[in-house]
Protein backbone atom coordinates (compact mmCIF):
# COMPACT_ATOMS: atom_id res chain seq x y z
CA UNK A 1 0.00 0.00 0.00
CA UNK A 2 2.67 2.54 1.16
CA UNK A 3 4.51 1.04 -2.40
CA UNK A 4 1.55 2.29 -4.18
CA UNK A 5 1.33 5.43 -2.66
CA UNK A 6 4.51 6.29 -2.96
CA UNK A 7 4.27 5.52 -6.38
CA UNK A 8 1.35 7.06 -7.20
CA UNK A 9 2.76 11.00 -5.28
CA UNK A 10 5.62 10.02 -7.32
CA UNK A 11 3.02 9.95 -10.79
CA UNK A 12 1.44 12.92 -9.34
CA UNK A 13 4.56 15.14 -9.31
CA UNK A 14 5.60 13.58 -12.29
CA UNK A 15 1.81 14.80 -13.69
CA UNK A 16 2.15 18.56 -12.12
CA UNK A 17 5.53 19.35 -13.50
CA UNK A 18 4.28 18.11 -16.96
CA UNK A 19 1.60 20.20 -16.47
CA UNK A 20 3.31 23.31 -15.29
CA UNK A 21 5.67 23.02 -18.07
CA UNK A 22 2.90 22.97 -20.89
CA UNK A 23 1.39 25.35 -19.69
CA UNK A 24 4.45 27.83 -19.98
CA UNK A 25 5.49 25.99 -23.00
CA UNK A 26 2.02 27.11 -24.69
CA UNK A 27 1.95 31.04 -23.16
CA UNK A 28 5.16 30.76 -24.81
CA UNK A 29 4.27 29.84 -28.12
CA UNK A 30 1.21 32.18 -27.03
CA UNK A 31 3.54 35.21 -26.57
CA UNK A 32 5.80 35.02 -29.90
CA UNK A 33 2.21 34.69 -31.87
CA UNK A 34 0.97 37.88 -29.89
CA UNK A 35 4.27 39.37 -30.38
CA UNK A 36 4.54 38.40 -34.19
CA UNK A 37 0.95 39.93 -34.55
CA UNK A 38 1.87 42.97 -32.93
CA UNK A 39 5.10 43.30 -35.21
CA UNK A 40 3.20 43.01 -38.19
CA UNK A 41 0.39 45.41 -37.37
CA UNK A 42 3.28 48.37 -36.62
CA UNK A 43 4.71 47.23 -40.02
CA UNK A 44 1.45 47.92 -41.58
CA UNK A 45 0.77 51.27 -40.03
CA UNK A 46 4.42 52.65 -40.08
CA UNK A 47 4.09 51.41 -43.97
CA UNK A 48 1.26 54.03 -44.12
CA UNK A 49 3.67 56.54 -42.57
CA UNK A 50 6.24 55.60 -44.90
CA UNK A 51 4.36 56.48 -48.23
CA UNK A 52 2.89 59.56 -46.56
CA UNK A 53 6.60 60.64 -46.25
CA UNK A 54 7.77 59.75 -49.81
CA UNK A 55 4.47 61.22 -51.45
CA UNK A 56 5.31 64.74 -49.46
CA UNK A 57 9.08 64.89 -49.83
CA UNK A 58 9.56 63.71 -53.40
CA UNK A 59 6.56 66.06 -54.73
CA UNK A 60 8.15 69.06 -52.71
CA UNK A 61 11.45 68.28 -54.70
CA UNK A 62 9.76 67.71 -57.96
CA UNK A 63 9.17 71.17 -57.43
CA UNK A 64 12.46 72.18 -59.04
CA UNK A 65 12.09 70.18 -62.15
CA UNK A 66 9.90 73.33 -63.50
CA UNK A 67 12.30 75.79 -62.09
CA UNK A 68 15.19 73.97 -63.62
CA UNK A 69 13.55 74.12 -67.52
CA UNK A 70 12.93 78.05 -67.01
CA UNK A 71 16.46 79.14 -66.28
CA UNK A 72 17.91 76.71 -68.95
CA UNK A 73 15.71 78.68 -71.38
CA UNK A 74 16.36 81.69 -69.83
CA UNK A 75 19.65 82.09 -67.99
CA UNK A 76 20.05 85.46 -67.91
CA UNK A 77 16.31 86.04 -66.02
CA UNK A 78 16.16 88.65 -63.49
CA UNK A 79 15.00 88.58 -59.81
CA UNK A 80 11.15 89.28 -60.35
CA UNK A 81 11.20 87.19 -63.29
CA UNK A 82 12.39 84.20 -60.74
CA UNK A 83 10.24 85.55 -58.33
CA UNK A 84 6.93 85.13 -60.59
CA UNK A 85 8.18 81.48 -61.47
CA UNK A 86 9.04 80.44 -58.03
CA UNK A 87 5.58 81.62 -56.35
CA UNK A 88 3.45 79.57 -58.81
CA UNK A 89 5.66 76.85 -58.05
CA UNK A 90 5.66 76.85 -54.13
CA UNK A 91 1.93 77.63 -54.33
CA UNK A 92 0.82 73.88 -55.31
CA UNK A 93 3.20 72.57 -51.88
CA UNK A 94 0.66 73.89 -49.08
CA UNK A 95 3.08 76.12 -47.39
CA UNK A 96 6.14 73.57 -46.74
CA UNK A 97 8.19 74.86 -49.14
CA UNK A 98 10.40 77.77 -47.38
CA UNK A 99 12.12 79.29 -50.36
CA UNK A 100 13.55 78.44 -53.69
CA UNK A 101 16.92 79.60 -54.65
CA UNK A 102 19.27 79.67 -57.62
CA UNK A 103 23.00 80.00 -57.18
CA UNK A 104 25.15 81.64 -60.01
CA UNK A 105 28.59 80.43 -60.63
CA UNK A 106 27.60 78.50 -56.74
CA UNK A 107 26.69 81.69 -55.19
CA UNK A 108 22.98 81.79 -54.38
CA UNK A 109 21.57 85.11 -56.62
CA UNK A 110 18.06 84.69 -56.77
CA UNK A 111 16.21 83.79 -53.84
CA UNK A 112 12.58 83.51 -53.24
CA UNK A 113 10.68 85.07 -51.17
CA UNK A 114 13.44 87.85 -50.23
CA UNK A 115 11.63 88.18 -46.74
CA UNK A 116 13.08 86.27 -44.14
CA UNK A 117 15.74 84.97 -46.38
CA UNK A 118 18.20 87.81 -46.64
CA UNK A 119 20.87 86.55 -44.99
CA UNK A 120 20.99 83.41 -47.52
CA UNK A 121 22.03 85.46 -50.44
CA UNK A 122 25.60 86.13 -51.71
CA UNK A 123 26.64 82.68 -50.09
CA UNK A 124 29.09 81.18 -51.30
CA UNK A 125 28.23 77.03 -51.18
CA UNK A 126 32.29 76.94 -51.71
CA UNK A 127 33.05 79.09 -48.71
CA UNK A 128 30.47 77.01 -46.47
CA UNK A 129 31.84 73.68 -44.96
CA UNK A 130 28.71 72.59 -44.29
CA UNK A 131 26.84 72.06 -47.62
CA UNK A 132 29.94 71.97 -49.83
CA UNK A 133 30.41 68.44 -49.36
CA UNK A 134 26.75 67.89 -50.15
CA UNK A 135 27.07 70.23 -53.20
CA UNK A 136 29.82 69.03 -54.52
CA UNK A 137 28.23 65.19 -54.81
CA UNK A 138 24.88 66.98 -56.83
CA UNK A 139 27.63 68.27 -59.06
CA UNK A 140 29.64 65.32 -59.62
CA UNK A 141 26.26 63.01 -59.58
CA UNK A 142 24.23 65.24 -62.01
CA UNK A 143 21.19 64.66 -59.62
CA UNK A 144 19.12 65.64 -57.17
CA UNK A 145 20.69 65.34 -53.75
CA UNK A 146 18.71 65.89 -50.35
CA UNK A 147 20.82 67.39 -47.32
CA UNK A 148 19.29 67.56 -43.78
CA UNK A 149 17.59 68.21 -41.86
CA UNK A 150 20.06 71.09 -41.22
CA UNK A 151 19.65 74.57 -39.44
CA UNK A 152 19.89 77.39 -42.14
CA UNK A 153 21.96 80.35 -42.03
CA UNK A 154 18.27 82.25 -42.33
CA UNK A 155 17.04 80.34 -38.98
CA UNK A 156 15.10 77.47 -38.51
CA UNK A 157 15.49 73.90 -39.75
CA UNK A 158 15.06 72.91 -43.18
CA UNK A 159 15.67 70.20 -45.88
CA UNK A 160 17.47 71.39 -49.20
CA UNK A 161 17.10 69.28 -52.18
CA UNK A 162 19.48 70.71 -54.99
CA UNK A 163 20.17 70.01 -58.66
CA UNK A 164 22.71 71.40 -60.67
CA UNK A 165 21.96 73.46 -64.01
CA UNK A 166 24.03 72.71 -67.07
CA UNK A 167 23.41 74.46 -70.17
CA UNK A 168 24.97 74.54 -73.99
CA UNK A 169 25.90 78.29 -74.92
CA UNK A 170 24.08 78.53 -77.82
CA UNK A 171 22.96 74.65 -78.23
CA UNK A 172 26.10 74.08 -78.55
CA UNK A 173 29.05 72.10 -76.81
CA UNK A 174 30.85 71.94 -74.06
CA UNK A 175 28.05 72.36 -71.55
CA UNK A 176 28.80 74.42 -68.86
CA UNK A 177 27.60 74.87 -65.36
CA UNK A 178 25.15 77.40 -64.68
CA UNK A 179 24.73 76.91 -61.02
CA UNK A 180 22.54 75.17 -58.73
CA UNK A 181 19.09 75.56 -58.17
CA UNK A 182 17.44 74.34 -54.67
CA UNK A 183 14.63 74.48 -52.72
CA UNK A 184 14.44 74.40 -48.64
CA UNK A 185 11.54 72.47 -47.23
CA UNK A 186 10.46 73.86 -43.98
CA UNK A 187 11.00 70.56 -41.84
CA UNK A 188 9.20 71.08 -38.95
CA UNK A 189 5.94 72.23 -41.48
CA UNK A 190 6.94 68.38 -43.05
CA UNK A 191 6.34 66.60 -40.19
CA UNK A 192 3.31 68.48 -39.26
CA UNK A 193 1.94 67.88 -42.44
CA UNK A 194 2.44 64.30 -42.78
CA UNK A 195 0.86 63.51 -39.45
CA UNK A 196 4.37 62.33 -37.42
CA UNK A 197 2.94 63.72 -34.08
CA UNK A 198 -0.30 61.61 -34.49
CA UNK A 199 1.69 58.57 -34.76
CA UNK A 200 3.85 59.51 -31.50
CA UNK A 201 0.62 58.45 -29.45
CA UNK A 202 0.76 55.26 -30.13
CA UNK A 203 4.52 54.62 -31.26
CA UNK A 204 7.40 55.68 -30.32
CA UNK A 205 9.44 56.95 -33.25
CA UNK A 206 12.95 57.35 -34.90
CA UNK A 207 13.98 59.06 -38.09
CA UNK A 208 17.43 57.90 -39.58
CA UNK A 209 19.18 58.79 -42.15
CA UNK A 210 20.12 62.44 -42.04
CA UNK A 211 21.31 63.78 -45.82
CA UNK A 212 19.56 60.16 -47.11
CA UNK A 213 22.33 58.38 -45.77
CA UNK A 214 20.00 55.16 -44.81
CA UNK A 215 20.20 53.50 -41.22
CA UNK A 216 24.09 54.04 -41.27
CA UNK A 217 23.34 57.73 -40.94
CA UNK A 218 22.01 59.22 -37.27
CA UNK A 219 18.75 59.60 -35.62
CA UNK A 220 17.58 63.47 -36.72
CA UNK A 221 13.93 63.14 -35.27
CA UNK A 222 12.07 61.12 -32.47
CA UNK A 223 13.18 58.82 -29.70
CA UNK A 224 16.98 57.76 -30.83
CA UNK A 225 16.14 55.17 -27.92
CA UNK A 226 14.26 52.90 -29.93
CA UNK A 227 17.04 52.05 -31.88
CA UNK A 228 18.29 49.70 -28.83
CA UNK A 229 14.93 48.77 -27.98
CA UNK A 230 14.38 45.83 -31.44
CA UNK A 231 12.06 48.14 -33.08
CA UNK A 232 10.46 47.55 -36.89
CA UNK A 233 12.56 49.18 -39.44
CA UNK A 234 10.76 50.41 -42.86
CA UNK A 235 13.15 52.52 -45.51
CA UNK A 236 11.86 55.31 -47.15
CA UNK A 237 12.59 55.86 -50.58
CA UNK A 238 13.89 59.31 -51.76
CA UNK A 239 14.82 60.74 -54.80
CA UNK A 240 18.50 60.55 -53.74
CA UNK A 241 18.97 58.48 -50.65
CA UNK A 242 16.82 56.85 -48.37
CA UNK A 243 15.53 57.66 -44.63
CA UNK A 244 14.34 54.71 -42.12
CA UNK A 245 11.48 54.57 -39.90
CA UNK A 246 12.29 53.10 -36.57
CA UNK A 247 9.60 52.39 -34.63
CA UNK A 248 7.80 50.04 -31.80
CA UNK A 249 4.22 50.26 -29.66
CA UNK A 250 4.66 53.20 -27.11
CA UNK A 251 3.81 50.83 -24.33
CA UNK A 252 6.86 48.53 -25.88
CA UNK A 253 6.01 44.73 -27.34
CA UNK A 254 4.06 42.06 -25.25
CA UNK A 255 5.40 40.87 -22.49
CA UNK A 256 2.37 37.97 -22.27
CA UNK A 257 0.20 37.21 -24.39
CA UNK A 258 -3.28 37.25 -24.93
CA UNK A 259 -4.34 34.21 -23.86
CA UNK A 260 -2.47 33.62 -20.65
CA UNK A 261 -5.03 33.11 -17.89
CA UNK A 262 -6.44 30.61 -20.96
CA UNK A 263 -3.11 28.90 -20.90
CA UNK A 264 -3.34 28.59 -16.79
CA UNK A 265 -7.29 27.13 -16.93
CA UNK A 266 -5.56 24.60 -19.40
CA UNK A 267 -2.93 23.35 -17.56
CA UNK A 268 -4.79 23.23 -14.21
CA UNK A 269 -7.36 20.99 -16.44
CA UNK A 270 -5.08 18.93 -17.67
CA UNK A 271 -3.83 18.20 -13.74
CA UNK A 272 -7.67 17.37 -13.05
CA UNK A 273 -7.63 14.80 -15.91
CA UNK A 274 -4.38 13.70 -15.91
CA UNK A 275 -4.68 12.72 -11.97
CA UNK A 276 -8.18 11.34 -12.59
CA UNK A 277 -6.57 8.44 -15.06
CA UNK A 278 -2.81 8.44 -13.83
CA UNK A 279 -3.26 4.79 -13.11
CA UNK A 280 -2.99 4.39 -17.03
CA UNK A 281 0.45 4.84 -17.78
CA UNK A 282 0.02 3.61 -20.85
CA UNK A 283 -2.54 6.42 -21.84
CA UNK A 284 -0.38 9.23 -19.59
CA UNK A 285 2.07 8.31 -22.51
CA UNK A 286 -0.43 8.25 -25.51
CA UNK A 287 -1.51 11.45 -23.89
CA UNK A 288 2.14 13.34 -23.47
CA UNK A 289 2.98 12.11 -27.21
CA UNK A 290 -0.25 13.54 -28.72
CA UNK A 291 0.14 17.01 -26.63
CA UNK A 292 3.63 17.28 -28.51
CA UNK A 293 2.78 16.86 -31.77
CA UNK A 294 -0.09 19.16 -31.33
CA UNK A 295 1.92 21.19 -30.10
CA UNK A 296 4.52 21.26 -32.74
CA UNK A 297 1.92 20.83 -35.60
CA UNK A 298 0.41 24.11 -34.12
CA UNK A 299 3.93 26.28 -34.00
CA UNK A 300 5.06 24.41 -37.69
CA UNK A 301 1.23 26.15 -39.26
CA UNK A 302 2.35 29.63 -36.84
CA UNK A 303 5.57 29.99 -38.30
CA UNK A 304 4.12 29.55 -42.25
CA UNK A 305 1.24 32.03 -41.39
CA UNK A 306 3.74 34.31 -40.02
CA UNK A 307 5.57 34.07 -42.76
CA UNK A 308 3.32 34.41 -45.36
CA UNK A 309 1.74 37.57 -43.71
CA UNK A 310 5.52 39.02 -43.26
CA UNK A 311 5.45 38.33 -47.47
CA UNK A 312 2.11 39.54 -48.17
CA UNK A 313 3.01 43.42 -46.16
CA UNK A 314 6.31 43.28 -47.25
CA UNK A 315 4.74 43.08 -50.79
CA UNK A 316 2.08 45.41 -50.17
CA UNK A 317 4.36 47.84 -48.82
CA UNK A 318 6.56 48.07 -51.88
CA UNK A 319 4.11 48.41 -54.30
CA UNK A 320 2.69 51.37 -52.26
CA UNK A 321 5.68 52.53 -52.73
CA UNK A 322 6.50 51.68 -56.32
CA UNK A 323 3.60 52.27 -57.57
CA UNK A 324 3.65 55.90 -55.98
CA UNK A 325 6.44 57.32 -57.63
CA UNK A 326 5.08 55.27 -60.91
CA UNK A 327 2.17 57.79 -60.45
CA UNK A 328 3.74 60.77 -59.75
CA UNK A 329 6.07 60.78 -63.12
CA UNK A 330 3.54 61.15 -65.32
CA UNK A 331 1.60 63.70 -62.72
CA UNK A 332 4.89 65.34 -62.12
CA UNK A 333 5.62 65.97 -66.15
CA UNK A 334 2.13 66.90 -66.64
CA UNK A 335 2.44 69.80 -63.94
CA UNK A 336 5.61 70.76 -65.42
CA UNK A 337 4.62 71.04 -68.63
CA UNK A 338 0.87 72.62 -68.06
CA UNK A 339 2.67 75.17 -66.05
CA UNK A 340 4.93 76.37 -68.86
CA UNK A 341 2.19 76.80 -71.37
CA UNK A 342 0.16 78.46 -68.78
CA UNK A 343 2.84 81.14 -67.49
CA UNK A 344 3.77 81.75 -71.38
CA UNK A 345 7.06 81.18 -70.45
CA UNK A 346 8.21 81.25 -74.07
CA UNK A 347 6.18 83.63 -75.35
CA UNK A 348 2.48 83.86 -76.23
CA UNK A 349 0.60 80.94 -77.98
CA UNK A 350 1.86 80.03 -81.00
CA UNK A 351 5.55 79.04 -80.40
CA UNK A 352 6.75 75.69 -81.55
CA UNK A 353 7.48 74.46 -78.30
CA UNK A 354 4.19 74.73 -76.98
CA UNK A 355 3.02 71.84 -79.34
CA UNK A 356 5.97 70.10 -78.16
CA UNK A 357 4.78 70.61 -74.39
CA UNK A 358 0.95 69.94 -75.03
CA UNK A 359 2.06 66.55 -77.25
CA UNK A 360 4.38 65.47 -73.40
CA UNK A 361 0.97 66.44 -71.43
CA UNK A 362 -1.32 64.46 -73.67
CA UNK A 363 1.23 61.27 -73.71
CA UNK A 364 2.09 61.43 -69.75
CA UNK A 365 -1.65 61.75 -69.14
CA UNK A 366 -1.78 58.71 -71.56
CA UNK A 367 -0.04 56.63 -69.59
CA UNK A 368 -1.00 57.47 -66.44
CA UNK A 369 -4.63 56.15 -67.85
CA UNK A 370 -3.57 52.93 -69.23
CA UNK A 371 -1.63 52.50 -65.61
CA UNK A 372 -4.61 53.24 -63.85
CA UNK A 373 -7.09 50.68 -66.21
CA UNK A 374 -4.23 47.95 -65.90
CA UNK A 375 -4.40 47.98 -61.85
CA UNK A 376 -8.79 48.51 -62.16
CA UNK A 377 -8.47 45.45 -64.53
CA UNK A 378 -6.44 43.49 -62.61
CA UNK A 379 -7.70 44.24 -59.20
CA UNK A 380 -11.34 43.61 -60.23
CA UNK A 381 -10.11 40.27 -61.40
CA UNK A 382 -8.27 39.33 -58.46
CA UNK A 383 -11.45 39.96 -56.75
CA UNK A 384 -13.71 37.55 -58.56
CA UNK A 385 -15.76 40.57 -60.12
CA UNK A 386 -14.74 40.23 -63.64
CA UNK A 387 -17.83 37.98 -65.30
CA UNK A 388 -17.32 37.00 -68.71
CA UNK A 389 -20.33 37.76 -71.31
CA UNK A 390 -20.18 34.84 -73.40
CA UNK A 391 -21.68 34.77 -77.19
CA UNK A 392 -20.82 34.46 -80.51
CA UNK A 393 -17.16 35.53 -81.89
CA UNK A 394 -16.52 35.79 -85.55
CA UNK A 395 -13.08 35.12 -84.90
CA UNK A 396 -11.49 36.00 -88.44
CA UNK A 397 -13.64 39.25 -88.01
CA UNK A 398 -11.97 39.88 -84.68
CA UNK A 399 -8.08 39.25 -85.93
CA UNK A 400 -8.40 41.48 -88.48
CA UNK A 401 -9.80 44.56 -86.49
CA UNK A 402 -6.95 43.83 -84.08
CA UNK A 403 -4.61 43.63 -86.53
CA UNK A 404 -6.14 46.97 -88.38
CA UNK A 405 -5.86 48.93 -84.86
CA UNK A 406 -1.66 47.96 -84.05
CA UNK A 407 -1.11 48.54 -88.37
CA UNK A 408 -0.01 51.79 -87.88
CA UNK A 409 1.81 51.90 -85.02
CA UNK A 410 3.66 48.69 -86.88
CA UNK A 411 4.19 50.94 -90.11
CA UNK A 412 5.81 53.64 -87.83
CA UNK A 413 8.33 52.02 -86.31
CA UNK A 414 8.86 49.74 -90.33
CA UNK A 415 7.24 46.47 -88.88
CA UNK A 416 5.70 44.41 -91.57
CA UNK A 417 2.17 42.81 -89.93
CA UNK A 418 0.80 39.83 -92.00
CA UNK A 419 -2.38 37.88 -91.69
CA UNK A 420 -2.25 33.81 -92.42
CA UNK A 421 -5.74 33.06 -91.98
CA UNK A 422 -7.76 30.07 -93.35
CA UNK A 423 -11.04 30.78 -95.04
CA UNK A 424 -12.52 28.29 -92.55
CA UNK A 425 -12.23 29.37 -88.86
CA UNK A 426 -14.97 28.23 -87.06
CA UNK A 427 -16.99 31.07 -84.66
CA UNK A 428 -16.11 30.53 -81.25
CA UNK A 429 -18.44 31.05 -77.99
CA UNK A 430 -16.13 33.61 -76.33
CA UNK A 431 -16.17 37.10 -74.48
CA UNK A 432 -15.40 39.06 -77.69
CA UNK A 433 -14.42 41.99 -75.13
CA UNK A 434 -11.61 39.80 -73.44
CA UNK A 435 -10.67 38.02 -76.41
CA UNK A 436 -9.70 41.31 -78.34
CA UNK A 437 -8.31 42.65 -74.89
CA UNK A 438 -5.46 39.63 -75.28
CA UNK A 439 -4.96 40.05 -79.00
CA UNK A 440 -4.22 43.51 -78.59
CA UNK A 441 -1.47 43.56 -76.25
CA UNK A 442 0.01 40.47 -77.61
CA UNK A 443 0.31 42.41 -81.13
CA UNK A 444 1.28 45.21 -79.30
CA UNK A 445 3.84 43.85 -77.54
CA UNK A 446 5.23 41.69 -80.82
CA UNK A 447 5.28 45.11 -82.65
CA UNK A 448 7.13 46.91 -79.94
CA UNK A 449 10.28 44.45 -79.32
CA UNK A 450 10.30 43.71 -83.09
CA UNK A 451 13.01 46.31 -84.74
CA UNK A 452 12.73 47.96 -87.80
CA UNK A 453 12.41 45.65 -91.01
CA UNK A 454 11.23 43.01 -88.77
CA UNK A 455 7.71 41.09 -89.33
CA UNK A 456 4.73 40.15 -87.23
CA UNK A 457 2.41 37.04 -88.14
CA UNK A 458 -1.13 36.19 -86.98
CA UNK A 459 -2.01 32.67 -87.63
CA UNK A 460 -5.32 30.46 -86.71
CA UNK A 461 -5.72 26.72 -86.69
CA UNK A 462 -8.00 24.03 -84.96
CA UNK A 463 -6.48 21.50 -83.23
CA UNK A 464 -7.66 19.04 -81.05
CA UNK A 465 -11.17 21.14 -80.35
CA UNK A 466 -9.19 23.68 -79.86
CA UNK A 467 -9.07 27.13 -81.54
CA UNK A 468 -5.06 27.78 -81.43
CA UNK A 469 -4.16 31.71 -82.51
CA UNK A 470 -0.67 32.00 -82.39
CA UNK A 471 1.11 35.71 -83.03
CA UNK A 472 5.20 35.01 -84.38
CA UNK A 473 7.78 37.82 -84.03
CA UNK A 474 11.18 38.56 -85.28
CA UNK A 475 11.90 40.47 -82.58
CA UNK A 476 14.73 40.87 -79.50
CA UNK A 477 13.28 37.54 -77.71
CA UNK A 478 13.23 36.51 -74.20
CA UNK A 479 16.01 35.51 -71.70
CA UNK A 480 15.30 31.97 -70.66
CA UNK A 481 15.32 32.69 -67.30
CA UNK A 482 13.27 35.58 -67.17
CA UNK A 483 10.47 33.42 -68.99
CA UNK A 484 8.69 32.42 -65.87
CA UNK A 485 8.61 36.05 -64.40
CA UNK A 486 6.83 37.88 -67.84
CA UNK A 487 2.93 36.94 -66.23
CA UNK A 488 3.67 38.18 -62.80
CA UNK A 489 1.93 41.33 -62.24
CA UNK A 490 3.61 44.76 -60.95
CA UNK A 491 6.52 43.65 -62.06
CA UNK A 492 9.20 46.57 -63.40
CA UNK A 493 10.29 46.46 -67.03
CA UNK A 494 13.88 46.24 -66.08
CA UNK A 495 13.07 42.66 -64.94
CA UNK A 496 10.36 41.92 -67.60
CA UNK A 497 11.90 43.23 -71.35
CA UNK A 498 8.53 41.67 -72.71
CA UNK A 499 5.49 43.46 -71.51
CA UNK A 500 3.13 45.86 -72.86
CA UNK A 501 3.37 49.56 -73.45
CA UNK A 502 2.54 49.95 -69.97
CA UNK A 503 5.31 50.34 -67.47
CA UNK A 504 4.01 47.69 -64.82
CA UNK A 505 3.87 44.71 -66.99
CA UNK A 506 0.24 44.14 -65.98
CA UNK A 507 -0.69 43.05 -69.99
CA UNK A 508 0.28 39.74 -70.10
CA UNK A 509 -1.02 39.14 -66.47
CA UNK A 510 -4.15 40.33 -67.55
CA UNK A 511 -4.35 38.33 -70.33
CA UNK A 512 -3.27 35.32 -68.92
CA UNK A 513 -6.25 35.64 -66.33
CA UNK A 514 -8.78 36.48 -69.19
CA UNK A 515 -7.80 32.89 -71.28
CA UNK A 516 -7.88 30.98 -67.81
CA UNK A 517 -10.90 32.41 -67.26
CA UNK A 518 -11.89 30.62 -70.82
CA UNK A 519 -10.39 27.44 -69.58
CA UNK A 520 -7.42 27.95 -72.15
CA UNK A 521 -4.28 28.40 -72.16
CA UNK A 522 -0.99 30.45 -73.10
CA UNK A 523 1.99 29.15 -74.64
CA UNK A 524 5.51 30.95 -75.34
CA UNK A 525 8.39 29.92 -76.71
CA UNK A 526 11.30 32.48 -77.60
CA UNK A 527 14.75 32.38 -78.45
CA UNK A 528 16.97 35.15 -77.22
CA UNK A 529 17.89 37.46 -80.73
CA UNK A 530 15.72 35.57 -82.72
CA UNK A 531 12.02 36.21 -81.67
CA UNK A 532 9.11 35.19 -79.51
CA UNK A 533 5.56 33.44 -80.56
CA UNK A 534 2.88 33.15 -78.61
CA UNK A 535 -0.03 30.75 -78.97
CA UNK A 536 -3.48 30.75 -77.17
CA UNK A 537 -5.86 27.91 -77.40
CA UNK A 538 -9.38 28.14 -76.63
CA UNK A 539 -12.02 25.31 -76.15
CA UNK A 540 -14.46 25.04 -79.38
CA UNK A 541 -16.64 23.54 -76.42
CA UNK A 542 -18.31 26.59 -74.41
CA UNK A 543 -19.30 24.12 -71.62
CA UNK A 544 -15.36 23.99 -70.53
CA UNK A 545 -15.87 28.02 -69.83
CA UNK A 546 -15.94 29.21 -66.22
CA UNK A 547 -15.45 31.95 -63.88
CA UNK A 548 -12.52 33.85 -61.91
CA UNK A 549 -8.98 33.45 -63.29
CA UNK A 550 -5.44 31.87 -61.87
CA UNK A 551 -2.67 34.39 -60.78
CA UNK A 552 -0.27 31.24 -59.81
CA UNK A 553 0.77 30.33 -63.32
CA UNK A 554 -1.59 27.32 -64.01
CA UNK A 555 -2.72 27.31 -67.47
CA UNK A 556 0.83 29.01 -68.57
CA UNK A 557 3.94 27.21 -70.15
CA UNK A 558 7.13 28.14 -71.74
CA UNK A 559 9.31 26.75 -74.17
CA UNK A 560 12.76 27.67 -73.59
CA UNK A 561 15.71 28.15 -75.78
CA UNK A 562 18.98 30.04 -75.76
Amino acid sequence: MRTQYITTLIRMGILAAACALGGFLAEQYALRATATQARLETAEELGKLRVRLESSLNADVQLIQGLISYVKARPGLSQNEFAAVAADLMESAGGRVRNMALAKNLVISHIYPVEGNVKALGLDYRKTPGQWREVQRTIKENTVVIAGPLDLVQGGVGIIARFPVVINPEGGLPAELWGLVSTVIDFNAFVQDVGLPSYQAQYRLALIGRDGTGRDGEVFWGDPSVTGRDPVYLDVNLVSGTWVIAGEPTDGWPTRSDVLWLNVAGAAALFLLGAAIIYANLRLDLETARSTELLKRARQEAEAAKDAAQQANRAKSEFLAAMSHELRTPLNAILGFSDILFNQYFGPPGAGKYREYANDIHSSAKHLLDLVNDVLDISAIEAGRTALEIGIVEVKSLIDECVHTVRERAGEKGVILREDLPDNLPQLKADRRAIKQVLLNLLSNAVKFTPNGGGVTVTAAVEDGFLAITVADTGIGIEPERLPQITNPFTRKDANPYTSDRGWGLGLAISKSLIDMHAGEITIHSVRGQGTTVTVRLHLDSSAIGRGGQMDGAGFTWDREV
